[in-house]
Order: structure tokens, then C-alpha cells, then sequence
């Protein structure tokens, strides 16, 4: 995460939440699937358009990084969870938030492929 996703760890703005991220994803996924959602959480600048759960999760990022009272690694990490599941399923999000109430979100485990 530090060299190829540098860019993804500093605009999540926790190294080892990153990385931790990464190794869940990996997990459960795959290295494509990485390096993709990695590298659009990493680009500033590009348009996602309405709806799209990076430009989401940027903004969650971008105002947690200038905020008094930043979230906590563990809010940190859920807002990403929220966001990378929302992008694997191709939803359409306003914005990614957490409820007090809710459950700890889950990453997304990969599809069963059609047989």
C-alpha cells in the first residue's frame, strides 16, 4: 500500500488502515480488484460522477482530514467498507455515513461465478 497505493493510504489518511483494507479485499477478492478501487480512491481531480460511492468516499475523507474532532480509525475504516461494497455491487450512493445504531459493515466476499 505505501508504494503502489500511496495516493489511496494518504487520502484515507491511516496507513494501516489502508493496508488492512487492502488485505481484506485481497482476501476476498483479487489483486485487479484492488489495484481498481485503490486507484480510484487515490485520484483526486477525476470526475466519478453523481451517484459514484469514490466521489463518496472522498468527500467523507477530504472533510475528515480538515475536521476538529477527526473519526476514529474504526469510523474511518466502516466509511470505506461502505463505499468499497457499494462500488462492487454498483450501487449508486449520495453519500456514505455511518448510523450509531448500526452493525460494523462487512467487506463484500466475492460472487459465486455461474457455473
Amino acid at each position: 500500500m505505501a508504494g503502489e497505493h500511496a495516493s489511496a493510504s494518504a487520502m484515507i489518511g491511516h496507513n494501516d488502515v489502508a493496508a488492512f483494507a487492502a488485505v481484506k479485499i485481497l482476501d476476498l477478492h483479487d489483486e485487479f480488484t484492488l489495484d481498481e478501487f485503490m486507484n480510484d480512491v487515490g485520484s483526486e481531480g477525476e470526475e466519478f460522477g453523481a451517484g459514484s460511492p469514490i466521489a463518496a468516499l472522498q468527500h467523507v475523507l477530504k472533510l475528515n482530514s480538515v475536521a476538529k474532532e477527526p473519526m476514529q480509525k474504526h469510523q474511518v475504516l466502516a466509511h470505506v467498507i461502505k463505499a468499497f461494497n457499494a462500488w462492487m455491487a454498483g450501487e449508486q450512493v449520495k453519500k456514505i455515513s455511518l448510523r450509531v445504531d448500526e452493525t460494523f459493515p462487512r467487506f463484500m466476499p466475492k460472487q459465486a461465478e455461474a457455473a
